[in-house]
């Protein structure tokens, strides 16, 4: 983070770990984890039918610090929450899968506004 901005990450493990956790139904390919993540009334939630509240999240709604930082692993997917010190009213939450890690080299992400 730079300047003013403050954050926090929440790793939510694989594609395949939120589906079989949160029962989600997966079509050929999979992606649909990842696509039903929603914020939805201050809480993250999965699931396209049956809504439920994404567990591992509270850090997000904690204090935010200007060093958040997070261990990149392909196939994982973050949220990150991004506020400003100078001002409190800017909350954005993104939610992004790492596609390809090359560690030194590169990171390709699918990312998302919510």
């Amino acid at each position: 983070m730079e300047g003013g901005r403050i954050a926090a990450f929440a790793d939510l493990g694989t594609e395949e770990t939120l589906a079989a956790r949160y029962s989600v139904a997966e079509t050929v390919g999979g992606g649909q984890a990842f696509a039903s993540i929603r914020l939805d009334l201050g809480k993250l939630s999965i699931g396209r039918k049956t809504r439920q509240e994404l567990g591992g999240t509270e850090v997000l709604f904690g204090k935010l610090q200007s060093g958040a930082n997070a261990a990149i692993s392909a196939g994982h997917i973050y949220v990150l929450r991004i506020g400003d010190e100078h001002d409190p009213t800017h909350n954005v939450f993104v939610k992004f899968l790492v596609v390809v890690y090359a560690p030194g080299e590169s990171v390709t992400i699918r990312w998302k506004v919510l």
